[in-house]
C-alpha cells in the first residue's frame, strides 16, 4: 500500500489516480474529415476510414469540435455541394448540352414536355362508333380530289 501524501508512515494512504481507462480517445485528422463530409461520405464510412466506431466519431466531434456530429457534418457537407454546383454551372456554360438541360429543370422549374392523353367516347358516355368503311372512303374522295387539282394545275391546298 502507498504511503501517505506525506510520506510518514500513519497517515492517510495515497490512492494513485487511475487516468485513461478504456482505449485512448480516437485521433482525428480533422482536414481529412472535413474532406470526408464534403464528399457527402456518411458516418458509417467516416467511422470505417479512421478505424473506429460510430460513437467515437461523435464523442471527437463533441470533445475536439464542441458542436453535435450532425451540425458539423451539415456545414461541410454544405461546402462540398457548393462545390459541385460551381462545377456543374462550369460545365454548362462550358456548352455541355445535358448539364444544361439538367440544371434547367432542377433549378428553373424546366420540363420536357409531357404528351396529352385524350379520350374520347360516344354518346352518353358509351363507346365511340366507327364506321371504317364510311371512313375509307372519304378519305378516298379528299385524295381524289387532291390529285385531280395537281392534275390541273393547282395546289394541293384547299382553295
Amino acid at each position: 500500500m502507498p504511503t501517505t501524501a506525506s510520506g510518514a508512515n500513519g497517515g492517510t494512504p495515497v490512492i494513485p489516480i487511475r487516468r485513461g481507462r478504456g482505449r485512448p480517445p480516437t485521433v482525428i485528422d480533422w482536414s481529412i474529415f472535413d474532406a470526408l463530409c464534403q464528399v457527402q461520405c456518411t458516418k458509417q464510412e467516416i467511422a470505417a476510414y479512421f478505424r473506429c466506431s460510430e460513437d467515437a466519431v461523435e464523442r471527437a466531434v463533441r470533445r475536439e469540435k464542441r458542436t453535435t456530429f450532425s451540425a458539423y457534418y451539415n456545414q461541410h457537407a454544405g461546402i462540398g455541394k457548393m462545390s459541385l454546383r460551381r462545377k456543374q454551372f462550369q460545365m454548362a456554360l462550358n456548352g455541355n448540352v445535358t448539364m444544361l438541360i439538367w440544371l434547367g429543370k432542377q433549378t428553373l422549374g424546366q420540363a420536357d414536355q409531357s404528351k396529352v392523353k385524350q379520350e374520347v367516347t360516344g354518346a352518353e358516355g358509351g363507346a365511340l362508333e366507327v364506321n371504317v368503311d364510311d371512313v375509307r372512303e372519304r378519305v378516298t374522295g379528299r385524295v381524289a380530289s387532291i390529285a385531280a387539282r395537281i392534275a390541273s394545275g393547282g395546289s394541293a391546298a384547299r382553295a
